[in-house]
């Protein structure tokens, strides 16, 4: 079995993680950020996000949305310095 096969996304609808709009539909993101918070590879699948934002522009990511994910990105080189 494969790292992907433990995501908990592949038991879910796919639409659950790309909202049409990521205002007003605040359930959905919660609901699809409650997989990703059961899910045993979020770290992983996040990392991916953080690391390929041409394929991973749209969507719940490792519990994050893209605004999120933008946040992370630009504080990242920050981080890294820090450490």
């Amino acid at each position: 079995m494969n790292r992907e096969d433990l995501a908990g996304c592949k038991r879910e609808d796919p639409e659950l993680f790309f909202p049409i709009s990521y205002t007003g539909a605040a359930r959905q993101i919660e609901v699809a950020k409650g997989v990703c918070g059961r899910c045993p590879i979020a770290s992983a699948c996040l990392r991916y996000a953080l690391d390929n934002p041409e394929r991973a522009s749209d969507g719940i990511w490792g519990g994050t949305t893209p605004r999120e994910r933008r946040a992370l990105r630009s504080a990242q080189p920050a981080l890294e310095e820090a450490i």
